[in-house]
């Protein structure tokens, strides 16, 4: 019975995570649509959260996931846990390309 509840916290815990880790996605695809997209082509519409978080799930659906199964459950932890690292490294350098772009106009 332990076992199940803790298979059922951790199913719980994978989804939340994958959910936060979409919308987050989601927030900085609508952010690079506004900075980078928008200015090369001012009459496309603006992406909002839900629509731009819809479209990073179809681009992280279409891409390998980048799991080797033949690795260590080490190797899928670490991977796992850089994950928002990633995240934020990919918003951080948008944000400096887009502040260098706005410096230059």
């Amino acid at each position: 019975m332990i076992q199940v509840f803790a298979v059922l916290i951790v199913a719980a815990g994978v989804l939340g995570l994958s959910a936060l880790m979409s919308v987050i996605d989601g927030w900085i695809l609508s952010l690079f649509w506004v900075w980078f997209i928008l200015p090369l082509f001012p009459t496309l519409p603006a992406l909002d959260v839900i629509h731009a978080i819809g479209l990073a799930a179809v681009v992280r659906a279409l891409r390998p996931n980048g799991i080797n199964y033949d690795e260590s459950d080490e190797a899928k932890k670490k991977a796992l846990y850089y994950a928002p690292l990633r995240t934020a490294s990919v918003l951080l350098f948008g944000y400096v390309v887009h502040s260098i772009m706005g410096s230059g106009h």
